[in-house]
Parts: structure tokens; C-alpha cells; sequence
């Protein structure tokens, strides 16, 4: 099997997780789940994706979080602004927008959102509570116009997909000359290297480096890669640190930080992921 990422043939299974089987590439380094049904996919998004009690995978309450998510968005809305000289109303489409909170925020600096999300529950919140565009479905099935968007984010998302690669031939086939593309998504070689392989969730584990090889297939080219800095609640950031670590010291800690309300404690901290910024190569 050839490496989805830079073609090469040294590729093998590198470790199963959930019955799945993740592979590796010996060259880029590149670690993906290769032919999962789309069924099985789709299965995990289903309404309870948002209110796991395992916040490792999915979300424990992500409409608690509210607050935690808006203030994360604007710092994703900000970076994207400052690659353009002018301001001006400026169209933005959000691919995996969830519950609608980066559209919201958007909206609130002026700029016109429009989001797509493969949860129906999500979706529909995002519709009728935010009065929001957001698209139940698939990037591909929504039949948007050439160069329509200056901003694209795909936060959190990219790893989620079964074939990233025909993602973001499409998101560049829709941003504008000057319009910019917004990724986070977990850096298997980054500041912080910790992460869960966690199955059908994440399908894709990238690097800068070979992130960087589909971003070139996808004739987008990056203007800047960093480390991810993002606000997490203290009681969420000790659990995670639990479930990597297995430090029972944490677990007193834990429990007290418990008690305080959903977005009561925050924390911007440095993450396991990067933020890639990328523009349309003309």
C-alpha cells in the first residue's frame, strides 16, 4: 500500500486500535486508517458525539463549553484577519462547524458566515438557536461556487475525514486568490507529541511535513505553521492529562476543580496541535 501522503511503498500496520488498523509511512511519517466504511464513519457522528462521558474522544458537554469555543474561535478569527491588508466584509465558510460558535463570532466582526456539519443534532442547533447558514452533509454535496470564500477553517476536522487530500483540492477550487485557509489539527511531531490514537474518530495523523505534501497536491501553499495555543478548563485539561498519564497525584485536584461550574477556570496553554495557514497558489 502506497503512503497517502508522498507515494511511498514503505509503508506497514502500525498498531490497531478499536479493531481498526492504522498504518505508517517510514518515509514521511504519515499514520492514517486506509479503506473504513463510510457507514462506520458516519455512525460515530451521531448525536451523542457531543455529550460522551469519555471527553478524550468526542465531547463530554461541548454546549457547556460555549463560552470555551467562542473564545478559541476569535483567536482562529484574528490570525485569519491578519493576512489581508483591508479589512471589508469578508464571506467565511466553516467546514465541521459543529454547533455554529466560530460562524457566531464571525458574525459579530462583520464578516458572513456559512458553515457545513455532518451531525444533524449540531447542525440544527446551529440553524434554529443561532439563525445561522450551516448545511447538514458533506463539503462536496453542497455545491458551492468557485472562488466564493476569503476564509476557510477546517478546525479540529481534517483528521476526522476519509479522504482529506479530495478535501482540500475542493476547499482551494472555492477560496478566492487572496482568501485563506485556517487548519488545526493534531502535530505527531510538534512542541507537544502526545497524543491519543483513537479510531474511527481520527483517521488521519499528521506532521507540518507531510501535511505540508497534501497541501502542495492541493495547489495551496502555507504561509505560516505554529504551534496551536488554546483555552482549556482546568477540570478538562487534568482529566486528558489522566488519561495520557495515569497520575494518580492529579485526581485530588480533579475532584475539587470538579465542583466549579462548566467554563469557570481557563487556561490558554500551548497543545499537541498546529495551526496551518495556507492561501490559494495562483
Amino acid at each position: 500500500m502506497n503512503c497517502y501522503a508522498c507515494g511511498s511503498d514503505r509503508t506497514r500496520p502500525s498498531r490497531t486500535v478499536h479493531g481498526i488498523t492504522i498504518f505508517g509511512c517510514d518515509d514521511c511519517r504519515l499514520f492514517w486508517v486506509p479503506d473504513i466504511p463510510i457507514r462506520q464513519v458516519n455512525e460515530y457522528y451521531a448525536d451523542g458525539y457531543f455529550n460522551l462521558k469519555d471527553s478524550v474522544s468526542g465531547y463530554r458537554d461541548y454546549l457547556a463549553e460555549e463560552r470555551l469555543h467562542r473564545k478559541n474561535s476569535r483567536i482562529l478569527l484574528k490570525a485569519a484577519l491578519r493576512c489581508f491588508q483591508s479589512r471589508g466584509k469578508r464571506r467565511v465558510l466553516d467546514v465541521g462547524c459543529a454547533y455554529g460558535f466560530l460562524l457566531d463570532e464571525a458574525r459579530k466582526m462583520g464578516l458572513e458566515g456559512h458553515g457545513v456539519e455532518l451531525s444533524e443534532k449540531a447542525a440544527l442547533y446551529a440553524r434554529d438557536a443561532l439563525h445561522l447558514d450551516v448545511r447538514r452533509g458533506t463539503l462536496h454535496a453542497q455545491g458551492f461556487p468557485e472562488a466564493h470564500f476569503d476564509m476557510i477553517f477546517v478546525v479540529g476536522t481534517l483528521e476526522h475525514l476519509t479522504d482529506p487530500l479530495r478535501e482540500l483540492e475542493e476547499i482551494a477550487r472555492l477560496l478566492r486568490p487572496d482568501g485563506v485557509l485556517v487548519i488545526t489539527t493534531i502535530n505527531t511531531e510538534g512542541l507537544l507529541p502526545f497524543f491519543s490514537w483513537k479510531p474511527p474518530e481520527h483517521l488521519y495523523y499528521f506532521s507540518a511535513r507531510n501535511l505540508a505534501m497534501l497541501l502542495e497536491k492541493s495547489s495551496l501553499g502555507i504561509l505560516s505553521v505554529r504551534t496551536h495555543w488554546s483555552y482549556y478548563r482546568v477540570t478538562d485539561l487534568l482529566y486528558r492529562m489522566r488519561q495520557f498519564f495515569s497520575a494518580r497525584v492529579q485526581d485530588p485536584a480533579t475532584k475539587l476543580l470538579g465542583r466549579t461550574k462548566p467554563g469557570g477556570c481557563y487556561l490558554k496553554i500551548p497543545t499537541n496541535e498546529m495551526r496551518v495557514i495556507a492561501r490559494r497558489k495562483t
